[in-house]
């Protein structure tokens, strides 16, 4: 790993325990093992690190719904899927070995630096236009009602789960959210289903 790259993971790790205003370049750069010289010849400041954490964390969250959404298996599968996302917390670079508030980074960042508002939104809302589609081509099929509106159904579950994920990192308690997360699901599912 590249002393960069060393550096990043470690700033991930003192932002998401300690929030960006309590973390200093001295924090990481002692985590690391390694001089004030060396974090300034990667980066201008902290702020400039904090950018590239906010970055990773959206990307990673992106990716989590984007893999979702190439599941091929039934509807109710498909919606379920959005609802079980224990793999996505034990799987995270920035869950892993940390009890963390990852939504307090978030909030954090966009309050900070409220530019940041378009990045979390469109990592938690590109999806949208996918995830709408695949309502829709359910509702022709005959498989969901045709009384709800694709679009406000798929911003509906978004809303879910990432309350489900914001109330998992909240409590620490991933057992019990992920069984009224399965709750959840199977209501919907009894709902929309023909």
């Amino acid at each position: 790993m590249s002393t960069k790259d060393i550096l990043i993971q470690e700033a991930s790790k003192q932002f998401l325990k300690k929030g960006y205003e309590k973390t200093s370049i001295n924090d990481i750069t002692a985590a690391c093992n390694i001089t004030k010289g060396a974090f300034y010849h990667h980066f201008n400041n902290k702020d400039e690190i904090f950018m590239i954490v906010f970055d990773n964390i959206c990307a990673e969250i992106k990716e989590w719904y984007l893999n979702r959404l190439k599941n091929k298996s039934s509807i109710e599968q498909f919606i379920k899927s959005f609802f079980n996302y224990d793999q996505y917390i034990k799987n995270s670079n920035f869950f892993k070995n940390i009890n963390v508030n990852i939504y307090t980074v978030i909030a954090d960042g966009v309050r900070r630096f409220p530019e940041l508002k378009s990045k979390i939104y469109t990592a938690l809302y590109s999806i949208l236009p996918i995830f709408k589609q695949r309502i829709k081509t359910a509702q022709k099929q005959g498989v969901l009602k045709e009384d709800f509106d694709p679009e406000v159904f798929a911003f509906i579950i978004i809303n879910l789960i990432e309350g489900g994920m914001f109330i998992s990192t909240l409590t620490g308690d991933n057992v019990s959210i992920d069984n009224k997360c399965e709750m959840v699901a199977n209501t919907i599912w009894n709902l929309i289903k023909k």
